[in-house]
């Protein structure tokens, strides 16, 4: 009973986002606010070295970071598109409820690799840093 009414939840949640005409749209919950999110195509934000005083040897390394991730994060949202495309058709199908959970569940991990990849670029890029430009970096973020 349980498992039906937490599927019926679910269904009721997700049928407004199968009423959008945008299916590329970010889930509800891995949106960024809305004063902050982008317009199509345009780059995400990134981490705000403006100002830390990096040398040409932490500029190079910081750009490797950020080109090395790039087509490996471009394949990530490919995937979560196609994901998200493939679990809403599913939900309006005649499939059983383990598959709509299995089309659920791949979504999910895809936005948990997405993620991931999102901190592993942040540390890599951090671990660049000198002690003093993280600490002014942190100063400038806890504002």
């Amino acid at each position: 009973m349980k498992f039906e009414c937490s599927l019926l939840l679910l269904g009721s949640l997700c049928l407004p986002l199968l009423a959008q005409p945008n299916r590329d749209r970010q889930p509800f919950l891995d949106r960024p606010p809305r004063d902050e999110r982008r317009e199509p195509g345009e780059r995400p934000p990134q981490l705000d070295l403006q100002g830390l005083g990096l040398n040409r040897e932490q500029q190079r390394q910081i750009r490797a970071i950020q080109q090395a991730d790039q087509t490996r994060a471009k394949n990530l949202r490919e995937q979560l598109n196609q994901a998200q495309q493939s679990f809403r058709r599913t939900l309006v199908s005649t499939a059983t409820d383990p598959q709509i959970l299995r089309q659920f569940e791949r979504m999910q991990d895809l936005q948990n690799q997405s993620a991931r990849l999102r901190v592993e670029n942040l540390l890599r890029i951090r671990a660049v840093l000198t002690p003093q430009q993280r600490e002014q970096l942190r100063a400038r973020y806890s504002q």
